[in-house]
């Protein structure tokens, strides 16, 4: 059985994984974080990232290398596991859509152009029993004794139209989850 843990950015989904992964006997398998399952993705830091992201590759690249990520990934699974993936197919279609419409696309041609590259080249994918994290306040409260136990280091400054960009996209991604 796969389980896939969506949500937007900031939810929960790194600290649940890293718990279910921390009080586990082996009957539930984390699969890696997507970009490790491909060679396409570049090794940038934040700020190039975001660069990379918005400003360089196009974004039919871009769907193209999270389709490829997601086809490797089907093949990392365990029979005799439950499969708990960091986020599931409609989580990443969600991304490409909110990519699209972050660089100007609408929203109707953006969920059409991913649809079809989705149907064109997503290999068969395994039946996802999705769970959706959703912002909460009693949630941050109930795990942050555990999040200090593994402290990240600072983020990197983004540049104002970085945080600008970034939230648009955080819109964008929350309407396409909604679809």
């Amino acid at each position: 059985m796969n389980v896939s843990i969506n949500g937007r950015d900031g939810v929960g989904k790194s600290t649940q994984m890293r718990l279910l992964s921390e009080f586990n006997n082996g009957e539930v398998h984390i699969t890696k974080p997507l970009i490790s399952y491909s060679k396409g993705w570049p090794t940038l830091s934040g700020k190039q990232f975001s660069e990379w992201w918005f400003e360089i590759v196009s974004v039919e690249q871009l769907t193209d290398m999270i389709i490829d990520s997601l086809n490797q990934r089907n093949a990392d699974k365990k029979n005799d596991a439950i499969t708990v993936l960091d986020r599931g197919v409609n989580m990443f279609k969600s991304f490409s859509v909110a990519t699209w419409m972050t660089r100007g696309l609408s929203f109707s041609d953006a969920v059409c152009r991913v649809d079809k590259q989705f149907v064109c080249s997503l290999v068969q994918t395994n039946l996802e029993h999705e769970i959706l994290l959703l912002p909460s306040k009693k949630y941050e409260d109930s795990v942050r004794e555990y999040q200090c136990l593994s402290a990240k280091p600072t983020p990197e400054e983004y540049t104002n139209a970085q945080n600008r960009r970034y939230a648009c996209y955080q819109r964008h991604l929350a309407q396409a989850m909604r679809h």
